[in-house]
């Protein structure tokens, strides 16, 4: 059994334009995601790196990173309104991966990952078709946090748990004959490390993954 490790980035972002390429904190927002898939290979806890993109820039900016970026995403798997469930799954036609393999999606949005979190995740035993999500547990109430139409997961009176797209943990029987990436009620939550959600979809969304990736990488705590 393998544990692949993919991304998905497209061209044509609309709410924020070219935002997989937008510079932070002196890399581009999508290398992020690269470098630290590329340190999780390093560190022997994934076997194969996955980039799914129709952008050629993109591409061009894998090239330092040990990744394959061979495949040509369709543009009919590329379009705003295409569901990341098909896009992964006709990418997966085209593997022949065991159904029992693991795959873990990393949002590139999401640029500020602990590899603690990311080894305990791979850790959790879950079974056929089960999923692992990463979450940040927030204090407060939904009203709080429920700013520019953000997922929020789940609420109590005490607590939020907020799906910043971090982290999804599934095998490939799931994501070809199952409910992809769709969370359900026998899924399982991960509360990572993080103690502000970062998902990169607004300019001022930028500001903020800056002045904490700025702060992260002063201390030295992320990877």
């Amino acid at each position: 059994m393998k544990t692949h490790f993919i991304t998905c980035a497209r061209k044509g972002s609309e709410r924020l334009i070219d935002k997989n390429i937008k510079e932070i904190a002196g890399l581009k927002l999508i290398e992020y995601t690269f470098k630290f898939m590329q340190y999780c290979k390093e560190k022997g806890i994934c076997d194969d790196l996955w980039l799914i993109t129709n952008d050629e820039r993109i591409k061009r900016v894998s090239l330092k990173y040990d990744i394959d970026s061979s495949y040509i995403r369709p543009e009919k798997d590329s379009l705003s309104n295409t569901k990341m469930n098909e896009t992964v799954k006709n990418w997966l036609k085209n593997k022949n991966f065991n159904l029992e393999d693991k795959i873990m999606l990393l949002q590139p949005t999401s640029p500020i990952r602990y590899f603690e979190d990311c080894k305990n995740i791979l850790k959790i035993n879950i079974s056929k078709s089960q999923m692992i999500v990463g979450c940040v547990e927030m204090p407060g109430n939904i009203s709080d946090y429920f700013i520019n139409k953000k997922k929020i997961n789940a609420n109590s009176n005490d607590y939020l748990n907020f799906v910043d797209g971090s982290y999804y943990l599934t095998d490939v029987y799931r994501l070809l004959h199952g409910l992809g990436f769709d969370i359900s009620s026998d899924d399982k939550l991960f509360k990572t490390k993080l103690q502000v959600p970062i998902d990169i979809d607004f300019e001022k969304d930028l500001y903020l993954a800056e002045l904490l990736l700025n702060e992260y990488n002063l201390n030295n705590e992320i990877f």
